[in-house]
C-alpha cells in the first residue's frame, strides 16, 4: 500500500509504517516521559537554591533528584530509540541524545564537586530539556514524512557546457553613455 497525498491523491512515494498503532502509543509514551523528564530537571535548582540557603537537607534531595533525572533520561532514550524504530521521526532520538550526554557530565561534574562546570551545564540543561518538551508537544511524532522521488531523464546523464558569468555579445558590452 502506498500514501497518497490528502488534497492531490498523488502518490508520495511512501509506504504507512508497519505499526501504526504501536507508534501512536510510543509516542504518547515519549510525550508522558519528556514532561517527567522535564519536571524533575526542574525541581534540580529548586533543590540546589534550598541547599545554597541553608538548608543542608536539601543536598539529599538534590541527589535523589540527579538520580531520578537520570533514570527518567535513560527511559526516554530507549523510548525515543523505540519511536524511530517503528518509523517515526527521528529528531527526538538526537535531541535526547544530546541531553542525555549532557546530563552523563553533569551527574559526574555534581558527584565530584565540580561546580564551575555543574553549574553552567545544569543551567543548560534546564533549557534544553525545557525546549525539547515544547517541541515534542508542538511537533508530530508519527511516520516520517517521504523524501520526493526524483526521476532521472537521459538528457539528465549528459555532461553540462560552461555558461559564461559574464556577457558575452560585444552590444551588451557598450558603455551606457554610447
Amino acid at each position: 500500500m502506498k500514501l497518497r497525498n490528502v488534497r492531490t491523491g498523488a502518490d508520495t512515494g511512501g509506504t504507512p509504517p508497519r505499526h501504526p498503532r504501536a507508534l501512536r502509543r510510543t509516542g504518547a509514551a515519549v510525550r508522558a516521559v519528556v514532561s517527567l523528564h522535564t519536571v524533575a530537571i526542574l525541581g534540580q535548582p529548586l533543590f540546589a537554591g534550598l541547599y545554597l540557603g541553608g538548608d543542608y537537607d536539601a543536598l539529599g534531595l538534590h541527589r535523589l533528584g540527579a538520580d531520578a533525572t537520570t533514570y527518567l533520561a535513560g527511559l526516554q532514550l530507549l523510548l525515543t530509540l523505540t519511536l524511530a524504530a517503528l518509523g517515526g521521526v527521528r529528531w527526538p532520538l538526537a535531541a535526547t541524545t544530546t541531553v542525555v550526554a549532557g546530563e552523563t557530565g553533569q551527574y559526574l561534574a555534581g558527584a565530584e564537586g565540580l561546580l564551575a562546570l555543574h553549574i553552567p551545564l545544569g543551567v543548560s540543561l534546564v533549557g534544553a530539556a525545557g525546549l525539547l518538551f515544547l517541541t515534542v508537544w508542538w511537533r508530530p511524532l508519527g511516520a516520517r514524512r517521504p523524501q520526493p522521488a526524483t526521476a532521472v531523464t537521459p538528457d539528465d546523464t549528459k555532461t553540462a557546457e560552461a555558461v559564461p558569468a559574464g556577457p558575452t555579445d560585444a552590444a551588451e558590452t557598450r558603455p551606457l553613455d554610447a
